[in-house]
């Protein structure tokens, strides 16, 4: 039986468990495995407010789901110049069938797909955090038609070090985290810089037309369409948004999602 490439018309519970339980096969134990809940998957790629499945692109040995390559359309800006194009990743092979081109055949589609579209390209991240990650290697290969840009660096705010310090398999880490007193975890209260508040629907332009002209002064961004924002900064039991305003005035916005992240156990992030 041939492997079959097609667009993913399943359920965010099918997706979830795929993309997470493959991650979790290959790195348990050894690095940090996000654990993208169906929740996640319908509010980013398969809830009823997506009309658009085409960059869903999956693998399938009869009615066994092997493979996915996902992503989402969204407007490029490479320097100072407006471009189609779209974000994501979640290169997941299932591990009996890794050898078989797999990744390959997903990736060849998912291209062929984009340039029926005339998109300029599709912007994504790999992990090189630990030396387990096998998305670098394959991103570096020659049959991707892929360029790294440069590093990207994350921070993190520590809440409950004690809870970090038992999911972190990281030596230093570990004994930084039992030294540092519990104040450290204390979030100051803030200096009196305007009304923060909770996001609400009529604050939609204001958002959009912060986040875009930034992403404007920069040479290479994702900007947001008015919907795809929309769907982004709320998203019932899942991701939230607060505004700052002065005067008025809404002149920043944070937007946040929760996130488990698994390792030795788990903790829940804010990202």
């Amino acid at each position: 039986m041939s492997i079959e490439i097609r667009t993913y018309d399943g359920d965010a519970e099918q997706l979830s468990r795929f993309v997470v339980g493959t991650w979790l096969k290959s790195y348990q134990g050894k690095m940090s495995v996000p654990d993208w809940s169906p929740k996640y998957f319908d509010w980013q790629l398969t809830g009823d407010h997506i009309q658009d499945r085409e960059l869903l692109v999956t693998a399938w040995k009869g009615d066994r789901l092997i493979g996915t390559i996902l992503a989402m359309p969204f407007p490029l800006w490479i320097n100072g110049h407006q471009v189609e194009g779209a974000q994501g990743s979640w290169l997941s092979v299932d591990a009996e069938f890794r050898r078989d081109g797999v990744a390959s055949l997903l990736s060849k589609e998912l291209n062929r797909r984009q340039r029926e579209r005339d998109y300029y390209g599709r912007l994504g991240y790999a992990f090189q955090g630990s030396r387990k990650s096998q998305g670098p290697k394959f991103w570096r290969s020659g049959r991707t038609n892929t360029n790294f840009i440069r590093p990207m660096y994350l921070w993190a705010r520590v809440l409950n070090g004690q809870a970090v310090r038992r999911w972190t398999d990281n030596p230093i880490e570990k004994f930084a985290l039992s030294l540092l007193p519990s104040v450290v975890y204390q979030v100051p209260s803030r200096k009196q810089a305007g009304i923060i508040r909770e996001y609400e629907e009529h604050d939609l332009p204001a958002c959009l037309e912060l986040i875009n002209s930034q992403a404007k002064k920069t040479e290479l961004a994702i900007l947001w369409t008015e919907s795809r924002l929309q769907q982004q900064l709320h998203y019932p039991e899942l991701a939230e948004t607060l505004v700052i305003e002065r005067e008025g005035e809404v002149v920043g916005f944070l937007n946040f999602h929760l996130l488990d992240l698994i390792l030795q156990g788990r903790v829940t992030s804010a990202v």
